[in-house]
C-alpha cells in the first residue's frame, strides 16, 4: 500500500502509452476537368479518403466541390450553367436542359477515378489500392463476400454484407403466431456466390 500511494505522490512519474490502434486518413484538394458530352467544366474539390476493412479498397469519407470554372458547351464558353439551363427549359427544352446536369453520384466517381490515378494516391496508399467507387459492381461485389466469409462467425446477421444473400425464414413464436425474419445465409451460400463472380473475371 505504501508503495502505491508513493507512487501517486511521485509528480515526475513518467507518462508511458500502448496498444495503439490507428488509421490513416487522406486528405485530397485541387481541380479536374469532367465532361460530359458536349459539356465542359473545371470542378475544385476537397476530398478526405480512408482506407475501408475490404482489403485492399480505399473510399471516400468527405467530400465537396468548391467552385466550378471554364464552363462551355461544344467549345463555346457559358458565363452562367444554370440561366442556359432555364432558357431551354422555358423554350420546350426541358430534356436538353437536364441532359447538361452532372450529378453528385457522376461527381463522386470522376473524383475517385481521378485520385486513384495520380502519385499521390499510390505514395500514400500503395500501388495495389483501389478507389471503391472507381472500380466495377462486380469487384465491389468479390470484395464484400470475401470480407464476409473471413469475418463470417463474428458479424451479426444483420450487417449489410448479408443482405443480398439473406434468407428468410418463418419462426414461430410460443403464442404460435408466425413472422417473417432474416437469419445470417450458409456460409456455403456466400462461397458459391463468389466463386461463380471469380469465374466472370
Amino acid at each position: 500500500m505504501k508503495n502505491l500511494f508513493e507512487q501517486f505522490a511521485n509528480g515526475n512519474a513518467e507518462v508511458t502509452s500502448k496498444n495503439a490502434n490507428l488509421d490513416i486518413s487522406v486528405e485530397f484538394n485541387g481541380s479536374i476537368e469532367i465532361t460530359k458530352g458536349g459539356l465542359s467544366q473545371t470542378i475544385h474539390f476537397y476530398a478526405k479518403t480512408y482506407e475501408m476493412l475490404y482489403k485492399g479498397y480505399v473510399t471516400l469519407d468527405d467530400w465537396d466541390v468548391s467552385e466550378y470554372t471554364n464552363t462551355s458547351f461544344n467549345g463555346m464558353p457559358v458565363d452562367n450553367l444554370s440561366k442556359l439551363k432555364q432558357t431551354l427549359a422555358d423554350s420546350g427544352l426541358e430534356t436538353f436542359a437536364k441532359s447538361l446536369e452532372i450529378d453528385s453520384k457522376e461527381l463522386e466517381e470522376q473524383i475517385s477515378i481521378q485520385i486513384q490515378s495520380s502519385k499521390l494516391f499510390k505514395d500514400s496508399y500503395g500501388k495495389n489500392m483501389s478507389m471503391w467507387i472507381a472500380v466495377s459492381a462486380d469487384e465491389r461485389e468479390i470484395a464484400t463476400l470475401k470480407y464476409a466469409i473471413e469475418k463470417y462467425d463474428t458479424l451479426s446477421e444483420n450487417s449489410h454484407v448479408f443482405k443480398k444473400y439473406i434468407v428468410e425464414v418463418e419462426k414461430v413464436e410460443e403464442v404460435e403466431d408466425k413472422v417473417e425474419t432474416s437469419i445470417k445465409p450458409p456460409i456455403e451460400v456466400l462461397e458459391n456466390a463468389l466463386a461463380e463472380l471469380t469465374k466472370k473475371k
